[in-house]
């Protein structure tokens, strides 16, 4: 299991230089507002992922007059390393150069609830497509070479289609990604059907029947054809608007309660009830299905959960040894054993 025991952060939002020793276990991160408690999950995060949680922008992230920042980690049995500027990127894993950012993300699995979570309910699509792909890309490792065939040839099949190509040209492309669509849906509808069972457990079957909780895998075109069909049924808007309507890279997760949509039917802290239990199932899932234990990122759960809930996570990963990470000093007594204190 990987932890990262180190943190090296160079203009980094902040902090302009700072190193933090971490416990394998509990870390409770603590000091005033704006002292860069969340930036040092988002540097966490960062090094797993190559992006931030909170910012799209790269020079919001770097620190005020500095022109790039550096993140450097290690573990006792992982090292990573990521540069950023505006000209250039650097990432290296374990003392070697690494163009793609996978390995990085496979060595360094994160779990992370912090307030904009509230984005699996409320916002876009895309949002649910990235926590079912989540799952699939840590639980079906050969779904790594569909995903990228897949994105690839709709990235073609949209050129093509603003370009005005001919019908035959654009099917082309449409069998190019086909098995592969069929092989993603596949993988995330099973995927899809084990965290629902785990997060039965985790809500538990009362509270599941009193709001007829129920989530629904939305392929991403109408069920009742098949896929040729659905992009022969929408090609004449596909051609208008230059972009391909059907296919799994429109697919959803529909999440809904008393058959509406659950942010329409579940209070705010039924909302957060279920997007930190549904965040934790894919962490203990992936425990128990893949001896593969995450890390979990913690920001500011205390605005997100009452303290039964909050403990009842804490109850959940007592029985594991994951490596956790709290910005809050409100929770350094949610766990039996003793937190490792970073104060800013």
């Amino acid at each position: 299991m990987n932890h990262l025991t180190h943190l090296n952060l160079h203009q980094f939002r902040c902090f302009n230089e700072r190193s933090f020793e971490f416990s394998p276990r509990v870390n409770v991160i603590s000091g005033e507002n704006g002292s860069g408690k969340t930036s040092i999950l988002e540097a966490i995060f960062f090094l797993a992922y190559g992006k931030s949680f909170r910012a799209k922008e790269l020079n919001r992230l770097i620190y005020q007059g500095g022109r790039s920042f550096t993140l450097h980690a290690k573990g006792p049995e992982i090292t990573l390393g990521m540069q950023r500027s505006n000209q250039e990127s650097i990432n290296r894993l374990n003392g070697e150069t690494i163009k793609t950012l996978s390995p990085f993300a496979e060595a360094l699995p994160l779990i992370l609830l912090h307030p904009d979570s509230f984005h699996l309910l409320t916002g876009s699509a895309k949002y649910r497509r990235q926590l079912i792909d989540w799952g699939v890309f840590y639980h079906y490792p050969e779904a790594h070479p569909h995903f990228a065939l897949m994105r690839k040839a709709i990235k073609q099949r949209n050129q093509a289609l603003k370009q005005r190509a001919t019908r035959q040209h654009i099917r082309l492309w449409e069998s190019t990604c086909y098995d592969a669509c069929l092989k993603i849906t596949e993988l995330r509808r099973q995927y899809l059907d084990r965290l629902m069972r785990m997060l039965i457990q985790l809500l538990g079957p009362t509270f599941i029947e009193k709001h007829h909780l129920e989530m629904h895998y939305d392929p991403g075109w109408n069920s009742d054809l098949s896929l040729p069909e659905a992009w022969e049924s929408s090609f004449a808007q596909d051609l208008r608007f230059g972009y391909t309507h059907a296919g799994p890279h429109q697919a959803d997760l529909k999440i809904s309660a008393h058959k509406k949509p659950a942010k329409d039917r579940l209070s705010r802290g039924e909302q957060k009830l279920v997007i930190s239990m549904l965040k934790l199932a894919q962490g203990l899932l992936l425990s128990a299905q893949k001896n593969i234990e995450p890390l979990y990122l913690f920001d500011d759960i205390a605005s997100e959960l009452d303290l039964k809930h909050r403990r009842k996570i804490a109850e959940h990963l007592a029985e594991g040894k994951a490596q956790i990470f709290i910005s809050s000093i409100e929770e350094q007594h949610l766990f039996d054993e003793p937190a490792h204190q970073i104060i800013l």
